[in-house]
């Protein structure tokens, strides 16, 4: 009995124990901490954004941040402090550079070595989009190549292309693939050697497989050369039909010189002194050079200097006959006579009959039995007739008009010798009988005076240049008219080039020529134009020649 009470006792002792420490331990035990996420999982679209909400619990005030997230993801605080409050982040997404389908990722925070994530989803639709960096081309006259980019702003893989109906103008590289994002410089190139002169607009069209097309437009300005530069200045030029030989004189050097105009082969001859006019015999064989007080008689045959005569006048204008004589005009002295010279001996006489007037102009006419001439600084102008058979120069008589026709002080007569054509675009009968001679006979159409004319009866055809500008400053123009030669109808027109001028920074200006002297070829297939640079060019180098073919 006595040793169950023991162990009763015992027992009772340790329940009490037990009993004790279960008490304790109940009072001791915590609520574990965390951080609570809401939603645990987000969904982004490309264009929205969402929300995540964090909470500390317990509460109490402790720091937390963002340790990861994915790329594609941007939220409006990456860390910050619990206070008590739930914390309300804002997330969006970033869509730049990534193609069209759906992205999943995870958002993890840390806060006080408790960490939490958040599950994330982007889903983004197919778009395709590309764009150009340039929104158009524009090839100045000495622009051979422009560039331009074609970008892939879209999240899609982009094939392009570029066509152009003209083939001068090469795309490279015409076509390529794009990944978003992505882009490629292209080159546009010029090929200029098949384009005329002309300021030209048309389209480049840029595609992809998406089903956009961007027009870019493209604009050029191209100058054909078609002028041959001389040096010097030109001061007198004629045309020898029966070689197909332009010959001009010039200073600058001083020299005469003998153009094949369809080849652009020159021989050249130093003149010793200034020239101021020329004339080339009917043959083309010789021509003679006016100076002032002294004429040069030369080969053109071997282009040498066959001698040097002394005149005893500044020579304005002369004429080389088929008797072998020059006449000289004078440049100055109001009235005086013409000085004749024998090419043979040298001799100088002086014309007979009345005075004619200084600065006349003078042609012969195709008989080589006369010479008109057109006097200039007096009023009314006229038209005289001078008789060369005897050798010296025999004034004969003006036209039948005082005023109710003008001259205008330069003249030009047909290849056949029938028909005389003012500087005033009035045309004249001519015969050998006074009655019946300098005649008027019409009028060319226009309302300027004519700066150059020739006529090839055989082609009927009369090409003439008039004069532009006003009447204190009157030049060339850069047209030429082409009339019926028996008619004087008009028949068309043609525009001589122009000078191309650089300004520097691709591009440049032309400038309208002035057409100075013009020409027939021998068949009357051309016509042969010696052209100068307008002063406000600024050229170094100002004259030229230039060739248009007729019909």
């Amino acid at each position: 009995m006595k040793g169950n009470l023991g162990t009763i006792f015992y027992f009772f002792l340790f329940i009490v124990i037990i009993s004790g420490c279960s008490s304790d331990s109940t009072e001791s035990i915590e609520v574990e901490s965390a951080i609570l996420l809401s939603p645990r999982s987000l969904t982004l679209s490309e264009n929205g954004n969402s929300t995540l909400t964090l909470s500390l619990v317990p509460s109490r005030e402790t720091a937390w941040e963002i340790i990861s997230k994915p790329d594609w993801v941007s939220i409006n605080s990456l860390s910050g402090t619990f206070k008590g409050e739930a914390i309300v982040l804002d997330v969006y997404p970033i869509t730049e550079g990534l193609n069209s389908g759906e992205y999943d990722g995870i958002i993890k925070l840390k806060s006080n070595g408790l960490e939490a994530e958040a599950n994330v989803t982007l889903r983004i639709g197919e778009k395709a989009s590309m764009s150009l960096s340039e929104s158009s081309l524009s090839f100045g006259y000495f622009e051979d190549e422009k560039s331009f980019y074609v970008k892939n702003e879209g999240n899609v893989v982009l094939d392009w292309s570029a066509s152009l109906a003209e083939s001068y103008i090469s795309i490279i590289p015409q076509n390529s693939n794009l990944t978003p994002g992505d882009s490629v410089l292209v080159n546009a190139v010029l090929d200029r050697s098949s384009l005329p002169t002309a300021i030209h607009e048309l389209d480049l069209s840029i595609s992809n497989n998406k089903d956009q097309i961007i027009k870019i437009p493209v604009a050029y300005k191209n100058y054909k050369e078609e002028k041959w530069l001389i040096s010097g200045e030109v001061v007198d030029a004629e045309f020898d039909r029966i070689n197909d030989k332009l010959i001009v004189v010039s200073t600058g050097p001083n020299e005469i010189r003998k153009i094949g105009l369809s080849n652009q082969i020159m021989e050249t001859l130093q003149l010793n002194i200034t020239p101021t006019c020329l004339s080339v015999s009917q043959d083309g064989n010789f021509a003679v050079v006016g100076h002032d007080a002294r004429v040069s008689y030369i080969d053109l045959n071997t282009m040498k200097l066959l001698n040097i005569f002394d005149v005893a006048t500044d020579v304005f204008d002369i004429v080389l006959a088929p008797n072998n004589w020059a006449y000289a005009f004078p440049r100055s002295g109001q009235w005086q006579r013409i000085h004749c010279i024998d090419m043979m001996t040298g001799t100088e006489t002086i014309s007979t009959g009345n005075q004619i007037r200084e600065g006349t102009k003078a042609k012969l006419h195709p008989s080589g039995n006369f010479i008109y001439g057109s006097d200039n600084n007096v009023s009314p102008s006229d038209v005289e007739k001078y008789d060369i058979n005897a050798g010296t120069a025999h004034y004969l008589y003006d036209s039948p008009y005082h005023g109710d026709y003008s001259f205008d002080g330069d003249i030009w007569m047909s290849d056949a010798g029938d028909k005389l054509f003012s500087r005033s675009r009035n045309i004249f009968k001519l015969s050998e009988d006074q009655a019946t001679d300098i005649r008027y006979n019409g009028q060319l159409m226009g309302n300027q005076k004519i700066a150059t004319l020739d006529i090839h009866t055989v082609a009927n055809k009369i090409c003439a240049v008039m004069e532009t500008g006003t009447i204190y400053q009157e030049v060339p123009s850069n047209i030429i008219n082409i009339f019926d030669a028996e008619y004087h109808e008009m028949i068309g027109t043609i525009l001589l080039p122009g000078y191309l001028v650089p300004d520097g920074t691709g591009d440049g200006s032309i400038y309208d020529s002035e057409a100075h002297f013009g020409f027939f070829n021998n068949a009357g297939t051309a016509f042969y134009s010696v052209l100068k640079a307008p002063e406000e060019a600024n050229l170094t180098s100002k004259w030229s020649l230039a060739t248009v073919l007729l019909d």
